[in-house]
Parts: C-alpha cells; sequence; structure tokens
C-alpha cells in the first residue's frame, strides 16, 4: 500500500489494485506517516471474537446438527440450535444455509489462497519507503528522518 501511494496512486485507486477498503489504505498510510516502518511491520490488533472461538462455534454448529438429538425431537429448527447454543436465531435461515455457508466458505479459502509475491528488489523498496515517508513528513509539516 505504502509503495503504491510512494507512486502517487488514491487510496481508492490502491484499495482496488489490492482488493481492500479505501479506509484500510488510508488507515495503513496513517499508520506509516505517524510511525514510519513501525507503523505497519504489523497489522493492529483489533477487538471482537478471536478466529480460534469462531472455529470452536462453527464446530459446535455442525457436531449439535449431526450428531446430538433433541429430547422429544427428530431434529433441531435454526430456533431451537440457536437455543441451545446461545446464539441469534436470525443469523441462518435453515440448518442446510449453516452447513453450507461453513463448507462453502472453508472450501473457497482452502481452494483459493491468497499468496503474496514480491515483485520488486530490496533496494527499490527501501527507497521507494524513504521517499514516501519524506513526503509524508513533508506534507504532514513533520521534520524527522526515516
Amino acid at each position: 500500500m505504502i509503495l503504491l501511494a510512494a507512486d502517487g496512486k488514491q487510496n481508492k485507486e490502491i484499495a482496488d489494485t489490492l482488493d481492500v477498503q479505501a479506509s484500510t489504505v488510508g488507515r495503513w498510510r496513517q499508520r506509516f506517516a505517524a510511525r514510519g516502518l513501525a507503523g505497519i511491520e504489523k497489522d493492529a490488533s483489533r477487538g471482537g471474537r478471536k478466529p480460534t472461538k469462531q472455529r470452536h462455534w462453527a464446530q459446535r454448529i455442525v457436531e449439535t446438527t449431526l450428531h446430538k438429538t433433541p429430547p422429544n425431537a427428530t431434529h433441531r429448527s435454526v430456533r431451537t440450535l440457536a437455543k441451545h447454543l446461545g446464539i441469534h436465531r436470525a443469523a441462518f435461515h435453515s440448518i442446510r444455509h449453516l452447513i453450507d455457508t461453513i463448507t462453502d466458505h472453508t472450501e473457497h479459502h482452502n481452494d483459493n489462497p491468497k499468496t503474496f509475491v514480491w515483485t520488486a528488489r530490496a533496494d527499490d523498496i527501501l527507497e521507494k519507503v524513504a521517499h514516501a515517508w519524506d513526503t509524508l513528513n513533508v506534507t504532514s509539516g513533520q521534520n524527522t528522518t526515516l
């Protein structure tokens, strides 16, 4: 993102190129402007549910749906499943929809992983980073060096 910004591209154009939101590009540019390389070495932590809990939640839904029969019934409705597991009843409109969503999500991400491929030399990248740093410092009125 920062290298594309150093080439003079706008947030929207960078976002379209990298298939991310323009707000994400803006956030990373601000981090770089404020902290230099340290600001973009890794993505900032966020609140919210941890991925391990999401996997556990999906696993519990599938296990409950496929392997546990409710008392006095042959199967669970989406509402009784939601009540049993403590999730919102409108999360999915049917059990089949839930299972299909989990299966499709897993298959898509397993079949289509996004890998990053470096296409520039390290010296060229560092030169652009330094240029971006200088440009952002001049724009923001700061007088610091990288």
